[in-house]
C-alpha cells in the first residue's frame, strides 16, 4: 500500500475530511471530517478507535506525528499513516496496559457522579495518556501536567518535553504506568534518525524530573508492575513499524533488585498489546501477524501467555474469540475472570473469559432501544466488572453474563467520551478523553458513591 492508497483509504473512511498539515515544529496533525450538512460520518472501519473523537459537528483525531516516515503499519494499537505533500504521520497512542488502584474502597457501588473538565494544551491535543501519582491526576502531552481538583486548573510540571534527548532524538511515549513503589514509568522509544530507534523507559517520583534508561535497539510496547518487579516487552528493531509479520521473538526485559534491566526473549514473535495481573499471574496478549487497522483479525493471529515470575511462560488457548474484527484494546481482570473490549468497530459488546482464562464468549449489555452500547472503558470493583458505554450508560456484573444498569450515573448530553481506558485511584475513576460541546478535548472524572 503506497502513500496515495493510504490517503484515498482515509478519505473513504472519513468522508469529506480535509487532511490538515501540521505547522513546522508542531507534533500533532489533525484530521477533521465534516459533511456538507455539518454532521459527522461514522467510519465503517475505525482507525485507532481509542483516539477517535466524535462530536455533533466534527470528528477530530488528534495525534503526535513524525516527519519523513515512509511506512504504513499497525504498531500495537498505534495506527501509523504516512501521507504525501509533507504531512505528518498520524500516530494514535494506546492506553496503558496496567493500573495500580489507590486506597481500597468498601461497599457496593450505588452510582458514579461525573464532572467534566478541559485537558491542558491545545483543544485537539488529548492523547489520552494519564496516570495517578500520589492521588493526583497526571496528564501527558508535549509536557507533563498535574490537576488541581479544587480549582479545576492544570499546573505544568515540566518546561519542555522530558522525553526528548539531544543524544537519542525525540522521545515518544506509548503510555505511563505506576511502578508499584509510588512512582511512574513512561515507556516507548527515542528515534534519532529514520528507523534508528532506542527502546526507552523513563521513571519519576514527582512528575517533574524523569530519569531515562536505554534498553537497547527497538521499542518498549508495555510495562507492568509484577510481584517480583517491573516486566517490559517490546518490538525488535528488525520489525520496525510492523510492516510484515514479526520473525524475531518479542523482547523481554526484567528489572532486577539491583536496579539493572536484563534482556531475554519471549517464546515466539508477536506484537505485545497489553498485560494485566490476575491473582499474581502476568497475562499478556498480542498479535502474531501485524495486521493493519483495515484488516480483519482471525483468532489464530492472537497470542496469549501467562507467567508467575516473568521468566517462564505458558501459552493460553484463548478459544471462542470472534472470527474477525476484534483487537483487544484492554483486558480487565475481575473476580476469577477477564473482560475485554474492542479496538475496532463492529464488535460492540465486551468479551468475557471463563474462570480458566482461556474460553471466551461475548456478553450482551441490556439497553433501551437506540442506546449506544459501544464500550468506551471498563474497570473492576470488588469482584465486579463495571462497563461504561458511549450511550451515557454504566453497567455492572459479577459474572459478565447478567448485567444491571447503574442508575443516576450519566454525564450529560454535551459530552462525547472516546474509546479509552479507566484510570483508578480509590473511589475516583478518570476517563482522559472526551469531546466537549465547544469541540475541545476534555476528560471525565467520576466519583464512586457507595451504598
Amino acid at each position: 500500500m503506497n502513500d496515495n492508497d493510504i490517503e484515498q483509504r482515509l478519505q473513504q473512511l472519513l468522508g469529506s475530511a480535509p487532511i490538515v498539515p501540521a505547522p513546522e515544529g508542531l507534533r500533532r496533525a489533525v484530521i477533521e471530517a465534516r459533511t456538507a450538512a455539518g454532521d459527522t460520518t461514522t467510519a465503517t472501519d475505525r482507525t485507532a478507535a481509542d483516539e477517535v473523537r466524535t462530536a455533533p459537528r466534527v470528528r477530530l483525531i488528534a495525534w503526535r506525528g513524525r516527519r519523513g516516515r515512509t511506512a504504513f503499519a499497525l504498531a500495537g494499537l498505534a495506527a501509523t499513516f504516512v501521507l504525501a505533500a509533507g504531512l505528518l504521520t498520524i500516530v494514535a497512542n494506546r492506553p496503558s496496559p496496567s493500573t495500580q488502584p489507590g486506597a481500597s474502597p468498601s461497599g457496593p457501588i450505588e452510582r458514579i457522579d461525573w464532572q467534566v473538565g478541559h485537558l491542558p494544551g491545545a483543544p485537539s491535543s488529548g492523547e489520552g495518556i494519564a496516570a495517578f501519582l500520589n492521588g493526583k491526576i497526571m496528564y501527558f502531552g508535549t509536557n507533563v501536567w498535574s490537576l488541581d481538583e479544587a480549582s479545576g486548573s492544570w499546573a505544568q510540571l515540566t518546561t519542555s518535553n522530558p522525553f526528548d534527548s539531544n543524544e537519542l532524538g525525540p522521545g515518544w511515549i506509548h503510555s505511563v504506568v505506576e511502578d508499584g513503589s509510588g512512582g511512574l514509568v513512561a515507556y516507548g522509544d527515542a528515534e534519532k534518525n529514520f528507523g534508528q530507534r532506542t527502546a526507552m523507559v523513563w521513571r519519576s517520583t514527582d512528575g517533574r524530573t524523569w530519569t531515562p534508561t536505554q534498553l537497547g535497539a527497538g521499542s518498549v510496547d508495555l510495562v507492568i508492575a509484577a510481584p517480583n518487579g517491573l516486566v517490559a516487552m517490546g518490538t525488535p528493531a528488525s520489525n520496525y513499524d510492523c510492516l510484515t509479520p514479526p520473525t524475531e521473538p518479542t523482547i523481554l526485559w526484567r528489572l532486577g533488585g539491583d536496579g539493572k534491566w536484563t534482556t531475554s526473549s519471549m517464546p515466539e514473535a508477536f506484537l505485545a498489546l497489553g498485560a494485566v495481573l490476575v491473582h499474581g499471574q502476568i497475562v499478556v496478549w498480542g498479535d502474531r501477524e501485524c495486521v493493519g487497522p483495515f484488516s480483519t483479525v482471525p483468532p489464530d493471529f492472537r497470542s496469549f501467555w501467562s507467567s508467575g515470575d516473568g521468566v517462564g511462560w505458558r501459552r493460553l488457548a484463548a478459544t471462542g474469540l470472534p472470527s474477525t474484527g476484534y483487537l483487544m484494546l484492554e483486558v480487565v481482570p475481575f473476580g476469577d475472570r477477564l473482560a475485554a473490549y474492542d479496538a475496532q468497530s463492529g464488535a460492540r459488546s465486551p468479551l468475557i473469559s471463563s474462570v480458566d482464562l482461556e474460553t471466551w464468549q461475548a456478553a450482551t449489555l441490556p439497553a433501551a432501544a437506540g442506546v449506544d452500547t459501544t464500550v468506551i472503558a471498563a474497570f473492576a470493583d470488588q469482584g465486579q466488572i463495571v462497563v461504561i458505554g458511549r450511550g451515557n450508560t454504566v453497567w455492572t456484573s459479577s459474572d459478565g453474563m447478567s448485567w444491571q444498569v447503574l442508575p443516576d450515573s450519566s454525564w450529560g448530553p454535551d459530552v462525547t467520551p472516546i474509546l479509552t481506558r479507566a484510570y483508578l485511584s480509590g473511589d475516583q475513576v478518570l476517563l482522559p478523553g472526551a469531546t466537549l460541546s465547544d469541540g475541545s478535548m476534555g476528560y471525565l472524572l467520576g466519583t464512586i458513591v457507595r451504598k
